[in-house]
């Protein structure tokens, strides 16, 4: 049987930091993370930094980080793989 593959989308960074946990604890990966800096509640500076934080805890490989152009300046310091054009809607 094939994995279910799904997006989800959040409305700040605490948001995805606590599904992101409980995904960890039902086994489940991530195949990737888009994270926007300026993010409300946590932001796109904070929320990469917990994502690592977890995963060494877990000792698990890290998931893809991806950030808007804006990041640019702090893409490598937060353990991003590429700097992400999102486009505006």
């Amino acid at each position: 049987m094939e994995d279910t593959k799904y997006f989800e989308s959040f409305e700040n960074g605490a948001e995805l930091v606590s599904v992101y946990v409980k995904l960890l604890s039902e086994k489940k990966s991530v195949d990737v993370a888009i994270i926007d800096l300026n993010m409300p509640i946590m932001d796109g500076s904070k929320a990469p930094m917990t994502l690592r934080t977890l995963e060494a805890q877990k000792d698990i490989s890290n998931v893809p980080i991806f950030f808007s152009q804006e990041s640019k300046q702090t893409k490598t310091s937060k353990g991003s793989w590429k700097n992400l054009t999102l486009p505006s809607i």
